[in-house]
């Protein structure tokens, strides 16, 4: 999850209220002076609130991306601006900004499908540049709320490289550090600026020697609740898929298949009631009730770990990177985006190796 979506404190709350009324009136951000007088009656820090804000920084820049943005390169001047980021005017909370906000994501779709274009032309270059104006009117938008989003567009340096054109309130653009800018809503983009400004994470591959151990594990995690349980939990799936546990992933679409096969796999297991709708869900609650002196923490681990290939399984053929996507590639150890089908799919069957397992011993040793 990004932490630009964090809620702001009382103190950084204060301090957006300064600046977004005045920017909602004039589209127009106040100096650091009228802030910093504004917080100092307020009995606050203006600069300390500042610098408190969640905040993300590329490895190859110098620039910052937070809620609020001012000039960090040396001590506060009274007459720096303190500007508001998309992620600033998300936590204002205000119908005037969420409709800024939706321009802005409309302005992010306009340069994506311009970029898109370079498809076509594969002997020569074409312009991916798109003025802000261009795209209200392609989309039927008022123009009324050009000067306001072109402010906010000229800090989104994440998301797309804009400047102003000469003596107008209109901006031209381009895409930045996103491939793909087709958001609508907010959540969505922010979420994957912070996964452009964060370095790839190396993952430790657990290891995966035994093409039959994840097999092994959910055969006896199955004995072990017929044992202890008195119930058969796992519904046997057609020999052709659980074949494909023991195979590697050469390719995207073998790895896609297999998540597919290890989605239904344990959303097949046969766990009583209906709520929530995925198996896994009410596993903990049944095995509590069946076990009350299971360690739960223990069990909870495994269900994580669960549900991170589950929504693996089902973002597959959506891979836009949601929070909850991202929340699953670190659970399991995984980097985002996949570049290796092979290795992922060890990481995958290692991880889902040692749940079963866990949850295969934990039941055992709490059997009365």
């Amino acid at each position: 999850m990004s932490v630009l979506l964090e809620p702001p404190n009382d103190e950084q709350l204060q301090l957006l209220n300064i600046v977004w009324p005045l920017f909602a009136e004039h589209h127009e951000f106040p100096t650091y002076q009228y802030v910093q007088h504004r917080m100092r009656k307020l009995g606050l820090d203006a600069a300390k609130v500042l610098t408190s804000f969640p905040t993300l920084k590329r490895e190859d820049c110098t620039a910052y991306y937070a809620a609020v943005s001012f000039d960090r390169s040396g001590a506060l001047l009274p007459d720096n601006r303190v500007r508001l980021t998309m992620a600033g005017l998300f936590h204002v909370k205000d119908h005037f900004a969420m409709e800024i906000i939706d321009a802005l994501l409309l302005y992010l779709r306009a340069l994506s499908e311009v970029r898109d274009r370079i498809d076509d032309y594969p002997f020569a270059v074409t312009d991916t540049e798109v003025t802000l104006s261009e795209a209200l009117k392609a989309a039927r938008r008022k123009d009324e709320i050009r000067p306001w989003t072109a402010e906010i567009a000229l800090l989104e340096w994440l998301g797309m490289r804009a400047h102003r054109l000469a003596d107008t309130t209109d901006i031209v653009g381009v895409l930045s550090f996103l491939t793909d800018a087709d958001f609508h809503v907010i959540e969505d983009y922010l979420t994957a600026i912070t996964v452009a400004a964060s370095p790839k994470p190396q993952a430790v591959v657990p290891e995966y020697h035994d093409p039959r151990a994840l097999t092994k594990a959910i055969t006896n995690f199955d004995i072990t609740c017929e044992l202890v349980l008195k119930k058969q939990m796992v519904k046997k799936p057609a020999i052709d898929r659980t074949a494909l546990f023991a195979q590697d992933a050469a390719t995207e679409a073998d790895l896609k298949e297999s998540l597919s096969a290890l989605g239904e796999l344990l959303g097949g297991l046969a766990v009583p009631g209906n709520k929530p709708t995925h198996a896994t869900g009410r596993l903990l609650g049944y095995i509590v009730q069946a076990l009350p002196t299971i360690d739960q923490a223990q069990v909870q681990r495994t269900f994580d770990l669960f549900d991170a290939v589950r929504e693996l399984r089902n973002s597959a053929q959506h891979p836009k990177p949601s929070a909850k996507l991202i929340q699953a590639h670190e659970h399991l150890g995984l980097p985002f985006p996949l570049r290796d089908a092979r290795q992922a799919w060890d990481i995958i069957r290692a991880q889902m190796e040692g749940a079963f397992t866990i949850l295969q011993e934990e039941i055992y040793a709490a059997r009365p």
